[in-house]
């Protein structure tokens, strides 16, 4: 549920943040440098921050589901058995399993099949804002 909320909430912001990056970078390159410049400037860092910190949100999670699968597997590993609780033994050794198994594949958050969400995705998104700035400069210097 938590992942669900977070890839909508990162799409919704990488929506937003692609196209207001790329609109305040063309109106601060047409405008030159004046008092606006340093609002546009501002408005472009936040966004960039904003994202960002999204990104790491994501890639905290998946860093914690790590380790608590990292911790499962080494319960199941180093559980003492014993032959006089054995089935309780198998019974808890399968469910901690089966909670590392899903543990393992739950924690990634994509924003409903468009784009996964991690660093590499702020990397994409200041690559393609990049991309649309110099396609934008070159249109008005032609």
């Amino acid at each position: 549920m938590l992942a669900n909320m977070v890839g909508t909430a990162f799409l919704l912001t990488h929506y937003y943040s692609l196209l207001n990056i790329g609109a305040l970078v063309y109106m601060w390159h047409t405008m030159g440098f004046n008092g606006f410049s340093m609002v546009y400037l501002l408005t472009f860092i936040a966004l960039l921050f904003e994202y960002y910190i999204w990104c790491r949100l994501v890639d905290s999670f998946q860093d914690v589901a790590d380790s608590i699968g990292q911790l499962v597997y080494e319960i199941c590993v180093y559980m003492p058995h014993s032959p006089d609780h054995h089935s309780e033994y198998r019974q808890l050794r399968t469910s901690l399993i089966i909670i590392w198994i899903n543990n393992a594949k739950a924690y990634t958050v994509s924003c409903y099949g468009l784009l996964k969400v991690s660093t590499l995705a702020f990397v994409d998104m200041v690559d393609i804002t990049y991309t649309v700035l110099m396609f934008l400069i070159n249109m008005i210097d032609h």
